[in-house]
């Protein structure tokens, strides 16, 4: 469960800093990271 709260808080984040939207996915634990896009 902690886990999903986890991801949770980190999309609440990234929807809060759309700055962060390079979003790794599942794959990285639910991870966001700076892009240069």
């Amino acid at each position: 469960m902690i886990k999903k709260e986890f991801h949770s808080d980190i999309e609440f984040v990234l929807q809060a800093s759309p700055v962060l939207g390079c979003y790794s996915g599942p794959g990285a634990c639910g991870v966001s990271v700076l892009c240069d896009s």
